[in-house]
């Protein structure tokens, strides 16, 4: 009879345990090249998992060879966001920004760091020993007390003058007279932005290395400006040589001092004229009588004052809104109106009458005559106030076939259409923009749709849902794509050249693929978004969506609520007309909403990077890009990496084609709307 070792039956059981516990953990877990120790905070990063093949492969002359490309991808791509970032950019025209819209600072200073802007209006340091600062610092001081002063024979004139001195139209009746302000530290505090003006042009108009805006004085204004600044000059030289003390006055006897304090006490009543002027207040009040006296004669910026106002529009953290610059504008004002009555006084004693003189508005109105383009343009406000009569071309069939002039569908027909749209946009950003296929079977990283936050009161330039930290992402979206170069040879063998032994270079071919990718996958998405998201959106309207805030237009287009992209759109057809906004909140399906967020945290950091480094290096290669004016990174829809510009009868083109294909009939933007 053959016995059982029980030793043996227990090492047989316990082995059996083990492998499957063990077949357990491998069903149970996903195998991953990088883990993150600190999902978020200062120095956190990946670090690659050591298994066996990884071992073998680690530093294998491929992989030094991708590592090497892509320090240099990246180091091309943030230099180039330093340049971009370091200068006011114009804007753009579908911007809904009703208050830069109407000031155009953005137009007037662009291209213009906004750092030197800041910096040209500050007051002068008080131990600066250059003479340029000198002068600067002494047209400082000196626009103060113009102020003061002009502020003082305010109090002293009756209460007419100050009427006509408030009155801005000439058949304005005002009952409020100038009031002048109520202490010395009101009056500090409102000659401030004056004495910023001044300083603008102190700098501009010597030598400098910065970049400043173009403006232009009238004769009369340059020649008062070169005796303020000759003036200037000359205090500023008195401020750094002061005259040293005469030995001798050391040896006055008591007499003599006596003398002196007596001579001073009989003439102080006349040296403190609160009312007199020195030659430099003299030339700094006219000087700025000339900035007032000057008429706009076709453009705003021929205008030597508006160029300075336009300058105080921006400040230290951005431009001046329609709540902040308002009152800087108040102030301007009246000290102003300070200053003109001061200088009439000085040129006539009858100040009323001169002041209602030069005041008079010239009332156009009153030489109107009827023209044929008033007669057009009241027969087609006429037109719009009546409404629209045309009649309609939608119509219904058996309660599921819509018609629409010469098409005809069901509504299955469009579900089908829908499904299969979401589903080849899908599959171009898995397959050919995730490379979903060369990753051994690796998938995208999640979208952590339940824990994903968004904060729609951020309002920094550059900022979007993708940056806000309550959100736990399980990868770097950034570098996502680019890490996987480093790792996965299906990767490298796609992208980097192999001829290039000295410099490793990626294939300019394979980035011009895979943006053409990027070209169509876009394509098919703003169809997508136009028929899922409710009612569809005008082209102009999908067109103006900014993915980012920017610094003229403000909060960006697309945010997260409730696990659900959003998109809101601002800017209309109808926006140049009215210069006012339409808020439409548009909700995107889970299937749609996850391509908009795969495309803007994985592929869009690694195409905007691919195309900076082709425009390096057709440029090293002696074959630069044209400027693009058609590229706008901020625009969910900006302009494609071959020039091509993103356009409301482009977008038809391809609403005719998608549909064309998905429903067999092709449809514009108007009937596009209707279903």
């Amino acid at each position: 009879m053959h016995k059982t070792d029980p030793t043996s039956t227990w090492n047989i059981n316990y082995l059996s345990t083990v492998n499957h516990t063990s077949d357990e953990v491998d069903r149970s877990c996903q195998k991953v090249q990088f883990q993150q120790v600190f999902a978020s905070r200062k120095g956190s990063h990946y670090i690659q998992i050591q298994t066996k093949e990884t071992t073998e492969h680690t530093g294998t002359p491929d992989q030094n060879r991708a590592s090497q490309v892509i320090d240099e991808l990246e180091r091309f791509y943030q230099e180039q966001q330093r340049q971009t970032s370091n200068v006011i950019q114009a804007g753009e025209h579908d911007e809904a920004n009703p208050w830069l819209r109407r000031t155009r600072w953005p137009v007037y200073l662009t291209n213009i760091a906004p750092n030197d802007l800041v910096n040209c209006v500050q007051r002068p340091d008080d131990d600066t020993t250059c003479p340029d600062e000198l002068a600067a610092r002494a047209i400082w001081e000196a626009m103060g007390q113009v102020a003061r002063t002009s502020q003082r024979v305010i109090t002293r004139l009756g209460h007419f003058v100050r009427i006509e001195a408030i009155r801005t139209e000439r058949h304005q009746t005002r009952h409020t007279p100038l009031q002048a302000y109520m202490d010395e530290e009101s009056i500090a505090e409102h000659v401030r932005p004056w004495q910023q003006m001044l300083m603008f042009f102190a700098r501009t108009q010597v030598e400098h290395e910065w970049t400043s805006p173009q403006y232009r004085f009238t004769p009369r204004q340059r020649k008062t400006w070169r005796v303020l600044w000759q003036v200037a000059t000359t205090e500023g030289a008195d401020q750094r040589h002061p005259i040293s003390p005469d030995p001798m006055d050391e040896q006055m006897t008591e007499e003599e001092e006596e003398e002196e304090e007596k001579g001073q006490r009989d003439t102080q009543p006349e040296e403190e004229d609160k009312f007199k002027l020195t030659k430099m207040q003299m030339a700094c009040l006219d000087f700025c009588i000339e900035l007032l006296n000057q008429r706009v004669q076709v453009e705003d910026y021929e205008c030597a004052l508006v160029d300075a106002l336009a300058v105080l529009g921006r400040g230290e953290y951005g431009w001046c809104d329609a709540e902040s610059y308002p009152p800087m504008l108040s102030r301007i004002i009246k000290v102003a109106r300070f200053m003109v009555v001061h200088k009439a006084l000085r040129l006539d004693a009858n100040a009323s009458d001169m002041l209602a003189r030069n005041q008079a508005s010239q009332m156009v109105g009153e030489w109107a005559v009827v023209s044929p383009m008033e007669e057009a343009d009241y027969t087609f406000t006429g037109n719009q106030n009546e409404g629209n009569t045309t009649p309609g071309h939608v119509g219904w069939m058996g309660g599921d076939e819509l018609l629409y002039k010469d098409m005809h569908f069901t509504m299955g027909d469009f579900r089908g259409f829908t499904h299969g749209l979401v589903g080849a946009t899908r599959r171009i950003l898995r397959e050919e923009l995730l490379f979903e296929n060369e990753l051994n079977g690796q998938q995208p990283p999640a979208i952590p749709w339940s824990t994903m936050r968004d904060d729609p009161t951020q309002g920094g330039t550059g900022w979007n849902f993708l940056k806000d930290s309550r959100t736990r992402w399980p990868v770097d979206g950034a570098q996502w794509l680019m890490q996987q170069m480093r790792i996965q040879p299906g990767m490298q063998r796609r992208f980097i050249q192999r001829e290039h032994s000295d410099r490793p270079r990626l294939a300019i071919k394979a980035i011009n693929a895979y943006l053409r990718w990027v070209v169509r996958f876009r394509e098919k998405l703003s169809v997508a978004v136009h028929v899922t998201a409710g009612q569809p959106a005008r082209a102009p309207e999908l067109l103006s969506v900014r993915h980012i805030n920017t610094e003229n237009g403000g909060h960006r287009n697309i945010f997260i609520e409730d696990g659900m992209v959003v998109f809101v759109t601002r800017y209309h057809k109808g926006f140049h007309a009215s210069n006012d906004i339409k808020v439409i909140h548009r909700y995107l399906p889970r299937e749609v909403g996850e391509l908009v967020v795969w495309y803007l945290w994985l592929v869009l950091p690694f195409a905007q990077r691919l195309q900076e480094y082709r425009r390096r290096i057709r440029e090293e290669e002696g074959n630069p890009e044209e400027e693009n004016a058609n590229q706008r990174g901020a625009y969910m829809w900006g302009g494609d990496p071959d020039g091509r510009a993103w356009t409301s009868e482009r977008f038809r083109e391809v609403l005719k084609r998608e549909t064309r294909i998905g429903l067999h009939a092709g449809r514009g933007g108007a009937g596009g709307r209707h279903h």
